[in-house]
């Protein structure tokens, strides 16, 4: 599985996030973890302005900060 890293924009692409190296790693978790609370945090009116409905906004907070 390919991913786009935005954490490092000279790196293009990685096919395993520890690739990153630990504190890019922990920056992600961090971003992953801060980014689904506040979509989880988001009332319907935001949510549709951004392409989202409740239940894929409920989806994305129930996944680990991990992935």
């Amino acid at each position: 599985m390919k991913c786009t890293s935005s954490i490092h924009p000279n790196t293009s692409t990685f096919s395993h996030p520890f690739q990153l190296g630990f504190k890019p790693l922990l920056v992600l978790w961090f971003r992953n973890y801060r980014t689904r609370k506040a979509l989880n945090g988001m009332d319907g009116h935001r949510l549709h302005d951004i392409g989202v409905d409740r239940a894929q906004a409920e989806a994305e907070n129930q996944k680990p900060f991990w992935r």
